[in-house]
């Protein structure tokens, strides 16, 4: 029987502890928070390893590259997710949660399936998947990956960790959007107070690993220089510091923005001096490979031995779908169905009405029809699902003693 995956949360506030509350509340998961610094006699309390680490950006006096630093001392490879709670004001449907819900989703995806199968077979993906050997060899790059929402882009950035020589290294997830630039700038270079106290960042701390920077434009032109000159000379300093710290860090950043012609003085696009850039291309480009991903996506969220098959009417309204979601729409909607299944066979009437009713299958029933010319109502979409999107029993969390 699978282990059950095990979380280490590690909060500045119990509104943190409530936001991964909230984002895993359905997953099949068992959680242990543990206040910093951790006290090494509670590792005892994890049956092994944790598949997965979440620590709080907001820890005082960059505390957050310092609970990093003993995680990876204990267990080097287990990934790492920062970020920072919701608003104040925001309740637990803030899209900050539903970012820590996909975060944590694709990391325990990502533990269990790998890359190189969700990516699909399509010609459009074919200089992807023939990038990803040469670039799992290099001992540190900086790689930036495109793409739409939901293409993928994360679970590549695992798979490059999991498959390549840095598999026993750290893998940092930072959250860009979640605070401020100028303190994920601190959390990344660290920093050297006037009377020479050093608190090394998270390129420090991850030295020989990865540091993956979601939505990496929301760091701002001071912090993209900085890491463009790291990138350039093999080396950078902390902020306020004199000395140069070599760079032994892969730098994977990610974005939704795609590359265009822009003015020199134009710095809303991303610019990392990348060694590969990638471009994953939307789930409508390559529909051809629905299928084979939604067999995929159902054994991975299935809890026993016989996932259930879907019928070819099934199969073929998935497949003429435009799926504005992209791979992550389509794990929320396979989650849903089996989270109710009518059988071991998923058939067309399974389908939620958005997917069912797609203008390439049939039209819903009691729909007018667009007289000619009129502009065309945009397509309902599948809402992220809330308090997580694997729909499995939850597991109250454990607190360390």
């Amino acid at each position: 029987m699978a282990h059950v995956p095990q979380i280490l949360v590690v909060p500045h506030s119990e509104r943190f502890t409530e936001d991964v509350a909230y984002a895993v509340a359905e997953l099949r998961v068992d959680c242990l928070t543990a206040s910093f610094p951790i006290d090494p006699t509670k590792w005892k309390v994890l049956e092994r390893a944790p598949t997965l680490a979440v620590v709080d950006m907001l820890l005082p006096d960059l505390a957050a590259c310092s609970a990093v630093t003993q995680i990876r001392e204990r267990w080097p490879s287990t990934p790492i997710i920062l970020t920072a709670p919701r608003p104040f004001l925001a309740g637990p449907d803030s899209p900050r949660v539903d970012a820590l819900q996909d975060a944590i989703a694709t990391a325990l995806l990502a533990a269990q399936v790998p890359a190189t199968e969700l990516l699909g077979t399509a010609p459009p993906l074919k200089e992807v998947a023939d990038a990803l050997p040469r670039l799992g060899a290099v001992s540190t790059s900086t790689i930036l990956l495109r793409g739409e929402s939901g293409v993928g882009k994360s679970l590549l950035a695992h798979h490059l960790h999991r498959s390549g020589r840095r598999r026993d290294q750290p893998f940092i997830r930072v959250c860009c959007e979640a605070a401020p630039a100028e303190l994920v700038q601190h959390l990344l270079f660290g920093h050297e107070s006037p009377n020479g106290i050093v608190r090394p960042g998270l390129l420090e701390a991850a030295s020989g690993g990865i540091v993956y920077l979601d939505e990496a434009i929301a760091l701002g032109p001071s912090t993209q220089a900085r890491l463009l000159r790291a990138s350039e000379r093999g080396a950078f300093k902390c902020l306020g510091g004199t000395k140069n710290v070599p760079l032994q860090t892969s730098i994977i950043g990610a974005t939704t923005r795609m590359r265009r012609r822009r003015a020199a003085h134009d710095v809303s696009d991303l610019d990392l001096n990348a060694v590969v850039e990638l471009r994953l291309p939307p789930l409508r480009a390559h529909l051809q490979d629905v299928p084979q991903l939604a067999q995929r996506l159902a054994a991975f969220v299935g809890d026993d031995s016989a996932p259930p098959t879907f019928a070819p009417d099934a199969l073929d309204a998935m497949s003429a779908y435009s799926w504005p979601g992209n791979l992550r729409e389509l794990l929320q909607v396979i989650t849903r169905m089996m989270a109710h299944p009518s059988g071991p066979r998923i058939s067309v009437s399974d389908l939620p009405p958005v997917v069912r009713f797609h203008p390439a299958t049939s039209s819903p029933p009691h729909t007018k029809q667009a007289a000619p010319g009129a502009a065309r109502a945009e397509p309902e979409r599948v809402q992220p699902a809330k308090r997580g999107s694997l729909l499995h029993f939850p597991t109250p969390a454990k607190k360390a003693p």
